[in-house]
């Protein structure tokens, strides 16, 4: 495996990461700023790292795979309740010529059952999105509001090769500019996977300057990853390729997301 640091000479993670740990030390301007400058932000201590930890291990230890139902045309409110499903191929909207993925969704709304014990974790996750874009505290944490909604999300990248080819996020900024008038997609990802131990090839990527930053070479479990995705290239290189692909397994990795969906 070609390691990250060798592929960003001069890459420094201190310069990325900020700790931040309650509202009363969140300076919006600096995150902003630092986020525009270098391309994303490591947000530390927002988030609990053991509270994720307990989540992803509560809902590998509950998996099952015969949970798994097709989304068809007219089932897009799916996404407001607890939904489970495997998502091959191309996405909804082809950005690249290849804008591919393998990977299974684990939809779970803060107003829905709890089922992982991570509601406080995406309430927090939502509060710091809603800070950093200019809302109301609570805006669509407890409903839909303004035309959007909370989609609080578990993705899973299979062991044996999931992935997410790299890609923009210009359906969801233009989402974003027609309810709200905001000019960029920013993204909230959460790291719940351990490179390393959970997984050991392969994993979530930024581009700087055209090539991809691997972050959870540098971040850790709890790291909260704040960038433009509608102005980005990011993905998922394959995880673990040489391992047997098995559906039926939790093993891979893992990530959080908070984005605001179209109502």
């Amino acid at each position: 495996m070609v390691q990250a640091a060798e592929m960003l000479a001069g890459f420094d993670p201190a310069d990325h990461l900020l700790e931040i740990y309650d509202e009363k030390e969140l300076d919006v301007a600096a995150v902003q700023e630092q986020t525009d400058a270098l391309g994303f932000t490591v947000i530390r201590g927002w988030v609990d790292p053991r509270a994720v930890t307990e989540g992803r291990e509560t809902l590998e230890r509950n998996f099952d795979p015969g949970l798994d139902r097709v989304r068809g045309p007219d089932g897009y409110d799916l996404l407001k309740t607890n939904y489970q499903r495997v998502c091959i191929g191309h996405s909804g909207h082809v950005i690249r010529d290849h804008n591919t993925r393998l990977q299974r969704i684990f939809y779970n709304p803060i107003w829905e059952k709890d089922l992982y014990g991570l509601r406080d974790t995406w309430v927090r996750m939502s509060r710091f999105r809603n800070a950093l874009m200019g809302f109301d505290r609570d805006f669509c944490i407890e409903r839909a509001d303004g035309g959007l909604f909370t989609a609080s999300r578990v993705q899973h990248y299979p062991a044996g090769g999931g992935f997410l080819s790299s890609h923009k996020d210009l359906p969801y900024a233009r989402s974003l500019k027609r309810n709200t008038g905001l000019e960029r997609g920013m993204n909230f990802l959460l790291i719940m996977s351990k490179k390393g131990v959970d997984f050991h090839e392969g994993g979530g990527f930024v581009e700087l300057d055209g090539e991809p930053c691997y972050y959870e070479d540098y971040f850790d479990v709890g790291d909260l990853l704040v960038y433009d995705s509608g102005n980005k290239y990011h993905g998922v290189a394959a995880i673990d390729p040489m391992e047997t692909f098995d559906w039926t397994s939790p093993k891979g990795r893992f990530s959080g997301l908070v984005h605001l969906f179209q109502d």
